[in-house]
């Protein structure tokens, strides 16, 4: 059977031998997991007061989806429902498996059977999350402009880090920490976080000799940051596409 499916075959007596059997478990437990994170994110970012990112509102047979008998008007992202619920259940199927790894010598009883019982709906929530998955990110929607309107929305408090970590080799990281806390309380839209910076630092001599007024523009510049990040993001994506690749070059046996 095992050379007709393709699949590896064990080389000895594996009905108490749970290892391998129970370490794609985990790993189907992980995948999950990992597809919950990217789920929790789109759910966050859809939400409408954020309204960055949005789940395709049909699906690839052209049917609608995500809408409300009640709300018109809501897109509700039910791809990362389903991966959701998938990473909430996952841990306890697989906690079951590693619960029945200690198996009386060549047979087990009770523990073997309790396997059984766990991985039809494990294998089937981490199908089910990939599948809803791969079908929303072939038509998620980003808004852009929302991002934007977000980050300046917050009158320059995302970049109160960097202008701290600007400040730091020249007055010590307790000293900017603290001036860009008060700073940071003062902040409202008449009196962005940059302005209040500046102000302070051409008030203070030892700051205004030390810091560079064009450093401390680009700590704030949006754009700088997101080529920044994406930056990392490629070089992530690329060896991902690299390992995809290699993977997609083997045989179905070894994988097994």
């Amino acid at each position: 059977m095992a050379d007709a499916l393709q699949l590896a075959h064990a080389p000895g007596a594996w009905h108490t031998q749970r290892d391998d059997w129970v370490a794609l478990g985990c790993e189907l437990g992980v995948l999950c997991g990992s597809l919950g994170k990217i789920a929790k994110d789109i759910s966050l970012l859809a939400q409408g007061e954020i309204a960055e990112l949005a789940e395709p509102s049909g699906d690839a047979n052209g049917e609608k989806r995500g809408g409300s008998s009640a709300m018109p008007h809501k897109r509700n992202p039910v791809a990362s429902m389903i991966a959701l619920a998938a990473s909430l259940r996952a841990p306890h199927r697989v906690a079951a498996l590693l619960a029945a790894m200690p198996q009386e010598h060549e047979r087990g009883l009770g523990n073997w059977q309790a396997e059984l019982a766990e991985w039809p709906a494990l294998c089937m929530s981490a199908h089910g999350a990939v599948d809803a998955l791969a079908g929303a990110a072939a038509g998620l929607s980003v808004d852009t402009a929302r991002m934007r309107r977000n980050i300046d929305a917050l009158n320059g408090l995302v970049f109160a880090e960097g202008a701290a970590m600007l400040l730091a080799p020249h007055v010590g990281k307790a000293r900017a920490q603290a001036l860009l806390e008060t700073l940071s309380r003062q902040t409202s839209a008449q009196r962005p976080l940059l302005q209040l910076a500046q102000q302070a630092i051409a008030a203070d001599t030892e700051l205004s000799a030390k810091v560079d007024a064009g450093a401390l523009l680009a700590a704030f510049d949006a754009d700088a940051v997101a080529r920044q990040a994406s930056a990392v993001a490629a070089s992530q994506w690329a060896d991902l596409r690299a390992q995809a690749s290699a993977l997609g070059a083997q045989p179905f046996r070894s994988l097994c």
